[in-house]
């Protein structure tokens, strides 16, 4: 799926490793699975309290996350190994909505965290070469002048 006039692939699957991913599909063919903009399918298990007759209860959040660390900068693609897909799907109308949501929410926090690592660079070397300013400033010349200052011979 190289073409541009293609629809959006989106699949869900589940990995050997027990890791359940949901990724929009770049390539898939008899040699190669590419996908993009890879995301984890967390799931969290909460114990909560029934509140008409106290019994406890499992409470299952689910969530996601980006499956490579920082793999969501760019148009970074992901490449795949059959032999490490045990099943996928085509995600439900919800899953893919919260993926949408998601992906967005993490791809502007990035953009705002390169911003802010941008901003801190810059101060840096503002303030390195403010530092160099002051530090010629009060360095001690071992130049000095022989005769009237009109005149230009100087001894080292």
């Amino acid at each position: 799926m190289t073409d541009q006039s293609e629809p959006i692939v989106y699949q869900q699957m589940k990995l050997t490793n027990g890791e359940e991913i949901i990724a929009q599909i770049v390539i898939w063919d008899e040699e190669d699975i590419v996908v993009k903009d890879a995301l984890k399918i967390t799931t969290n298990i909460f114990e909560a309290m029934d509140g008409n007759n106290g019994d406890p209860y499992n409470y299952y959040h689910y969530g996601l996350k980006p499956w490579m660390a920082y793999s969501m900068h760019g148009d970074n693609n992901i490449s795949l190994s059959f032999s490490n897909i045990v099943g996928c799907c085509f995600p439900s109308e919800l899953l893919q909505r919260e993926y949408s949501v998601a992906l967005s929410s993490i791809k502007q926090f990035n953009e705002e965290i390169l911003e802010s690592y941008k901003d801190f660079i810059k101060d840096k070397e503002e303030g390195e070469e403010e530092a160099e300013k002051e530090q010629k400033k009060t360095t001690r010349s071992n130049v000095f002048k022989l005769f009237d200052k009109k005149d230009d011979d100087t001894v080292h």
